[in-house]
């Protein structure tokens, strides 16, 4: 049985983006003052259900925004033997594979890239697409609507350091990782690269 919270969370998105989407193409007065209340009011639901200040989640010009889409973040697993490396999230304390959210203008392999000597020290390449996750689909309370794509690196130079974002960088077992911190790494993350690694599978998956 889905949780009604997080059901309420996906309507209350959805109110949210058709607001964003008539505030981008509409050009009549009283439509814009309607789509209006009804972004800053789905706004405030989302804020009340995810627990954050609703002034977080409030987007300026609204009307310059364009068609509301899903987020994209990436995720990459460089793998060591049987182990895998995570960071320690800072904001948390808890661990996750490194990655983010992707920047306008880079690639999802570049993002990868670019988050992995940000947060770990490591130059890697991304070599192989694991699976596309859609996070409407995990009955997670979450702000956004998320895909999150899950690549296999490898590794090219560098030592582990921690950065601003994160406290540790560490290899662990397969069998015996630590508490993760679930809103930006799952066990089925991790699960899904591991078995792509080891039986060397070449279609990614989706959903």
């Amino acid at each position: 049985m889905s949780n009604p919270s997080v059901s309420i969370l996906e309507l209350l998105r959805r109110v949210r983006a058709i607001a964003q989407n008539g505030l981008a193409y509409s050009e009549g007065y009283f439509d814009r003052e309607r789509y209006q209340e009804l972004y800053d009011l789905s706004t405030e639901g989302v804020a009340t259900l995810s627990g954050v200040e609703p002034s977080v989640l409030f987007i300026p010009d609204d009307d310059k925004t364009g068609y509301a889409t899903p987020k994209v973040g990436s995720r990459g697993a460089l793998f060591r033997g049987n182990e895998v490396l995570l960071v320690r999230e800072r904001n948390d304390d808890r661990w996750a594979l490194p990655g983010g959210w992707v920047d306008v203008n880079d690639s999802p392999s570049e993002a990868i890239a670019k988050e992995f000597i940000q947060e770990t020290g490591l130059t890697v390449r991304p070599y192989h697409l694991c699976k596309i996750v859609d996070g409407g689909k995990r009955n997670r309370l979450s702000l956004h609507h998320v895909y999150t794509l899950i690549f296999l690196c490898e590794y090219l130079e560098g030592e582990l350091t921690p950065s601003y974002e994160t406290t540790e960088v560490r290899y662990f077992p397969i069998d015996q990782l630590p508490e993760l911190s679930i809103s930006r790494t799952s066990p089925e993350y991790i699960a899904t690269a591991w078995a792509h690694y080891q039986n060397h599978v070449v279609e990614a998956e989706f959903d």
